[in-house]
Order: structure tokens, then sequence, then C-alpha cells
């Protein structure tokens, strides 16, 4: 009894190690991919009560995977991360259908494993296994429909018949290529069962039952396949093969094939003939991509994603050479294929028309204020509209304005493909504005343009014209809304400037602020410019009679409130005077003293 717990017990814990190093070698991935096109439209798509989402179904698919990821949207989330958590969580079901098929074929648990980490650790089940498209379901659910047929024609059990009929019947509900996995199926009951053709027609009559309303459904409204699909150019037969498996297996393309050629020696070998499972393996993994590559002018099948169902094959073949290795040399093969399970995969390679919108959107969102818009170049292929729309929805909750051109407005975030953009466009967003910090490659530039607070502005005698005060933190982000600070803080201006004419002098710029009998705080000095651009590094002028019209010059400067204060509301007030005389220059809306009002504060203290 005791030996029976302990058993069990650690078969409890390889499973969890099992399953949490899965899990694990996925979740390191969310924030390493973006979602290419076509997951944000099956995303996309989702957006509505379950009637919507089966008459917004293309064509061509069947509504299932839909109404699963519209479930789990609306219960989770839109956020990209949380949505990866599907395909991930489901793979591990699927893992633990390819044990207990594995464990059925073997009798023995290191095989069964060595089948998982071995199905987890091909390239492309960790792409299928985080991609949001109907096929993460069907690398799930396929080895439980093996299973079953294994079940059903060994026992003779209709249970097993019944529910063989329901999964394929899912299956074909998931994807209509679903079918030619249902070949693999024929072909292990025609190879191993072959005298038990009859028994098919309970999992068909069942299945054939549940698919009627689908297949009537379509048939009213299917178009040709081919019209809207087509066919890749295909590739001579071996580069078609070769390539083929180069996608199936990933970064270690070399090593797989290797591991491949090596256990189909070892079986033979072992074997000592070409047994009847040594011949399903072959037509499955290896005769099967031929035949759709034959009949591929008719078929257009011949393509990594209508075959994922070789990739179950190629699993179990590698699990049934490990059951005939000597117990620590398979224990140290079942390692080295969870180890694989974290190789980096060009996932990027089995996408297409990607654009970095997750890392580079997230990171504009963090800097966007009430106000910005955003304008894409006329030249950018910069995503199509329901990315927009979808991406708009998770990044910015409240609305991203996306306007046409960039007219009045004054903070234009400028989305285009540095070296494409239409430079009469790029001049309009420059125009009054200063180029500012910037996210994003060059096919995917995201760059914040800003304008000053007050564009006409306040001209002074002397030439000078004010245009305006920004409120900044320390890192220079724009702090809207009543300023209001404490004893001790400091309050940090940002003040714009241009010419009308050239300067013929130097001038003196200040901040007051005047309180009881004197100045409570004060800056003095002459403008120290700054650049918006995290990134410029062309010199400013240090002189203002170097400063040229036309163009916008910013400073910043910093009123230390003082340790301790009292509690009172204040004036801050804007002076331009002469150096050498202390002169003050005049301008409209100054007061008595020549003096222009900024912005009121006020001061909290106890």
């Amino acid at each position: 009894m005791t030996k029976n717990l302990m058993t069990r017990q650690r078969r409890v814990l390889i499973a969890t190690l099992v399953f949490f190093l899965l899990t694990l070698s996925r979740f390191i991935l969310f924030h390493q991919i973006e979602f290419d096109p076509d997951e944000v439209w099956n995303i996309w798509q989702t957006f509505g009560s379950p009637s919507q989402i089966i008459a917004w179904t293309p064509y061509d698919w069947p509504p299932l995977s839909f109404l699963v990821l519209g479930s789990w949207q609306s219960a989770v989330g839109i956020h990209p991360v949380i949505l990866r958590v599907l395909p991930a969580l489901t793979f591990l079901v699927g893992a633990a259908f390819t044990y207990r098929l594995a464990k059925d074929s073997y009798q023995q648990d290191t095989a069964a494993w060595g089948s998982v980490l071995a199905y987890g650790a091909l390239g492309y089940i960790v792409f299928l296994s985080t991609n949001l498209r109907g096929y993460y379901l069907l690398i799930a659910i396929f080895p439980l429909a093996l299973w079953l047929v294994k079940r059903y024609f060994e026992t003779d059990k209709r249970k097993y018949g019944i529910l063989l009929g329901v999964v394929m019947a899912l299956l074909f509900y998931i994807a209509f290529t679903a079918v030619l996995a249902f070949a693999i199926l024929g072909l292990y009951m025609l190879i191993f069962h072959w005298r038990k053709l009859l028994r098919w027609w309970l999992p068909g009559a069942v299945s054939l039952l549940l698919v009627l309303p689908l297949l009537l459904d379509k048939a009213l409204n299917q178009a040709s396949r081919r019209a809207t699909v087509g066919s890749p150019d295909l590739l001579p037969y071996p580069e078609a093969m070769l390539d083929l498996f180069q996608q199936f297996t990933g970064t270690l393309f070399p090593l797989w094939l290797l591991i491949i050629g090596l256990c189909l020696v070892w079986l033979l070998w072992r074997q000592k003939r070409f047994s009847s499972r040594l011949l399903f393996f072959v037509l499955w993994v290896f005769a099967a991509p031929t035949f759709l590559h034959i009949f591929d002018k008719w078929l257009a099948f011949f393509q990594a994603r209508y075959m994922w169902w070789i990739l179950v094959g190629i699993a179990l073949l590698v699990g049934w050479g490990i059951s005939l290795l000597p117990r620590k040399l398979a224990i140290g093969v079942v390692a080295f294929f969870a180890i694989l399970n974290f190789v980096p995969q060009p996932l990027d390679d089995y996408r297409f028309g990607l654009l970095p919108f997750e890392e580079y959107l997230s990171a504009v969102s963090d800097e966007m204020r009430p106000g910005d818009v955003l304008v894409i170049d006329p030249n950018c292929p910069c995503g199509r509209p329901y990315q927009w729309d979808y991406y708009s929805q998770v990044y910015f909750p409240n609305g991203l304005a996306i306007v046409d051109a960039p007219s009045d407005y004054r903070r234009v975030w400028y989305l285009r493909a540095d070296g494409w953009e239409d430079e009469d466009f790029r001049a309009q967003v420059e125009q009054g504005r200063i180029a500012s910090v910037f996210q994003g490659p060059w096919n995917f530039l995201i760059r914040l343009y800003v304008g000053p607070p007050d564009t006409e502005g306040i001209p002074f005698d002397n030439g000078l014209r004010f245009h305006g005060v920004d409120v900044v933190d320390d890192n220079g982000n724009l702090k809207p809304g009543l300023l209001a600070k404490r004893e001790g803080e400091a309050v940090r201006l940002r003040l714009w400037w241009s010419v009308d004419k050239p300067l013929d002098a130097e001038y003196s710029v200040a901040l007051h602020v005047p309180g009881g009998d004197g100045l409570f705080m004060q800056s003095d000095g002459a403008p120290q410019l700054i650049h918006l651009s995290p990134v410029a590094n062309e010199p400013l002028p240090q002189s203002m009679t170097q400063w040229q019209p036309g163009q916008l010059y910013v400073e910043e400067r910093e009123l230390q409130i003082p340790f301790p204060t009292n509690a009172q509301d204040y004036d801050i007030y804007l002076i331009v005077y002469q150096w050498w005389d202390g002169e003050r220059i005049s301008a409209p809306g100054q007061d008595e003293e020549n003096r222009l009002k900024l912005l009121p504060l006020s001061i909290k203290a106890w």
C-alpha cells in the first residue's frame, strides 16, 4: 500500500513538473511576440454576441474556435497577454491527451512523457500553442481522437465509438481541414484493425449527425475555396519536404532530422523487421505529406498549417524509440526534450504582416495626454483599420483620436515609415511644432510633435514673442490642471519663445513670485534652451541674438519653494528686461509693473 502511494505521488510530482515546464516555456514568450493580422482579425470578430460571432464567421471556417475565443475574451478581457493564455493552457490539455495516448501505446511512463515533451518542443507546436487561430484547439484535441479510435477498435465498446464521433465532429466544427486528420484515424484502423472496417458506422453516424447542420449551412453559402485562398508556389518535392520539416521543427531542424533518423534506425534494429506499427508511422509522417504534394495542384493543402496532424506522429515516433531505450538513458533523453522546449524558435517566420503594435503602442499610451491626436502618413503601410480598432480598445480605453491632418492640434503623434513619408504631409506636421519623443523602428516610427501653448503668442516690444508656459514634472511630462505644491518642493516650468526679428541685444528673463513685502521666489537670467527630443544633438543657440524668426525655442526654469513656509496662494509672473539697466520690456496684458501673469500657485503647509 505504501509503495503504491509513493508511486502515485511520484507520478503526480513528475506530471506537475512536466506541465509546469510546458507552461513556463510558453508564458515566457508572451512579451516577445506580436499578434499577426489574422490573429487580430480573429479577436476582432468576437466582439459581439454569440449569434453575431456565428454570423461574422467566414465561410471557410466553422464557428467553434471563434465562439471559444469570444467566451474567453468576455471572461478575462482583451489584452494580448491574457488572450495568449488561452492557447497555452489549451495545449496543456492536449499534452495530457498525448500522455494518455502514448502511455496506452507503449505501457511506459518515461516514453509517454518523452512523447509529450517532444510534442511541445517542435517549433511549429510552440507557434500554434501561442497563436490565437483555431489550430491550437486542433493540436490539443486530435491526440484524444487518436486515443479514442485506438480504444474503440481494441475494446469494441460503444461508448468509445460514440465519444469518437463526438470528438470528430468537434474537430470539424473547429476547422474544415480537420478532415485531413481523419485520414490518419482511418489509416490506423486499416493497418491494425482492418477486419473491423464496418464498425466505423457508429462514430461515422454520430459525427455526421452532429455536423449535418453545419454542412447544410455552409453548402448554402460556400464559394470556391481556390477562388479566394489559392495555392502558393510549390517547391520541387525534395525541397518542399525539407522546407516543411524545417517549419515543423524550427530552430533545431538539423538536430530533429538526426533524432528522427536515429529513431527509425533504432526501431528497425530493435524490431528486426518492418512492423505494422512502423509502417503506420512512415505512412503518417512521410507518405501523407508526399501524397499532398503530388495532389497539391487540385487540393492546395501542402502547407504546414494544414498538416499540423503530422506533428503528433513525430512525437509518438520519438516516444516509441524512447520506450526501447535502457531506463537511465531514456530518462536522460526525456530530460533533453524538456530542455528543448526552451530553445528560442523563429516564431516571427510563421507569421506575416507583423507590426510592433503591442510593443510601442503600450509605450505611447503612457505618454499620451488628453487632447493628443495621431496622424498616419498616407504612404505608411501601418496596419489595417480593424487592427487599429482592436489596439485602440486595448491601450486607449478612453479612445484614440486618429485624424486625417495635423490641423491646429498642439500635440500630434505622427506615424510613418521612415524614408517613405509624404514630404508635404510631414511638412504640415512639423509646421509650428518641435519634434519630441519617439517610439518604434523605422517602419513603425511614432514621433510626438509639440506646438506651443499659444500659437499666436504675446509680442514684446524688443521683437521677442512669448508663446506660453507648461508645468512639467521631473521627467518633463506635462502636468495639466491647477498648480498645487507642498513646502520644500520645486515648481518646474517650460517657457516657449520665438522672435519676430533678429534681436539686437541680449535680454534677461525672470520669473517672480511676489509675497509679503518682497519676492517669495524668483528665477532670473538668460534663457537656457533645451531639446524636447531625447536624441537631438545639434547645438542650440548660446545667445538670444542667434535666434531666428520662424523657429520655436524652449527653456525650462525651476522655482524652489522654501521650507518651512506657510500655506498661501501666489501668482507667478514673467518679466523680460534689459540686463544692463534693469528696464523692463513692455508687452500686451502686463500689469502696471510690466509683469505678465502666467498662472496661480497654491502652496499647502501646516
